[in-house]
């Protein structure tokens, strides 16, 4: 969950207001990439991994409609 809020919240910060096509997969996945997630935090100087799958891990945080 916490990468799925962090890559929405970085939408956010470049597109205002978004779309959901601008964070949600064609799979219905939140698009959070690993890479993505440590680009954010280390924005803000933190440097351990949160995590390494990123995208992977944000499949149960929406349902499929």
């Amino acid at each position: 969950m916490i990468c799925a809020g962090l890559a929405v919240l970085e939408q956010m910060r470049n597109t205002f207001p978004i779309r959901e096509s601008d964070y949600i997969t064609d799979g219905n996945q939140v698009k959070a990439s690993g890479t993505l997630i440590k680009s954010i935090l280390k924005r803000y100087g933190e440097r351990r991994t949160l995590s390494t799958e990123g995208g992977r891990t944000t499949r149960g945080t929406r349902r499929a409609q």
